[in-house]
C-alpha cells in the first residue's frame, strides 16, 4: 500500500488532469460539473481519513502536509458549485432567448413549447437558492422539460383524436350516454 506520498502524487494528478479538461476542454456541461465536485468530495474525504491516520501514527509532517490538501480542495469544490451556478444562469439566459426567438405562442407552438420547457428547467435548478419551502420546488420544476413539448398532442383534440388507435377514435364517436 503506498504512503501518504504515493497518495500524494496520485491526488494532485487527479487534480490536475480534472483542472486541464475544465480548461482545455469544451464547457463541461451541469451533470459532468456534478459529478467531478461528487468524486472530488470522495477524494478529499479519503484525504481527510488519511490526515487523522498520519496523526495518529504521529508523523506531522504528512497530517499536516494532507491538512494543506483537504483545504485546497475544499476550495476547488468551492469554484466548481460557483462554476456550476454559472452554468445553471448560462442556461437561464439561453432559455430566455430561446423564448425571446420562438416568438408568439400561437405562430409557432411548438418552438415556445421547446423553450418553456427549457426555461422551467433551469428555474428549477436555481431554486436551490431560495429558503425553505420555495427551494422543494426545485426538482419538480427541473423536470418540466418534456412536459410542455408534447402539449399539442395532450390539448388539440383533433391531433389527440387523429393520432390515437381505432378504437379509441371509434369510441370517440359514440353518442354521449345519459
Amino acid at each position: 500500500m503506498p504512503g501518504p506520498e504515493g497518495n500524494w502524487t496520485a491526488g494532485a494528478r487527479i487534480m490536475r488532469e480534472s483542472a486541464e479538461a475544465l480548461l482545455y476542454g469544451p464547457p463541461p456541461t451541469g451533470a459532468e460539473l456534478a459529478s467531478l465536485q461528487g468524486r472530488l468530495a470522495n477524494a478529499r474525504r479519503g484525504v481527510t481519513v488519511m490526515q487523522s491516520i498520519a496523526t495518529r501514527q504521529h508523523n506531522p509532517t504528512a497530517a499536516a502536509r494532507l491538512g494543506r490538501v483537504a483545504t485546497i480542495m475544499r476550495s476547488i469544490e468551492t469554484g466548481l458549485g460557483h462554476l456550476q451556478t454559472a452554468r445553471e444562469l448560462a442556461d437561464l439566459y439561453t432559455a430566455l432567448t430561446a423564448l425571446e426567438n420562438a416568438g408568439p405562442v400561437a405562430r409557432n407552438p411548438d418552438a415556445a413549447a421547446a423553450a418553456f420547457g427549457q426555461l422551467f428547467s433551469a428555474l428549477g435548478a436555481l431554486c436551490r437558492f431560495l429558503p425553505p419551502p420555495l427551494d422543494s420546488y426545485g426538482e419538480f420544476l427541473s423536470q418540466m422539460r418534456p412536459f410542455f413539448s408534447n402539449m399539442t398532442a395532450i390539448m388539440n383534440p383533433n391531433f389527440r383524436v387523429r393520432h390515437q388507435d381505432a378504437e379509441v377514435q371509434r369510441a370517440m364517436r359514440l353518442p354521449p350516454m345519459h
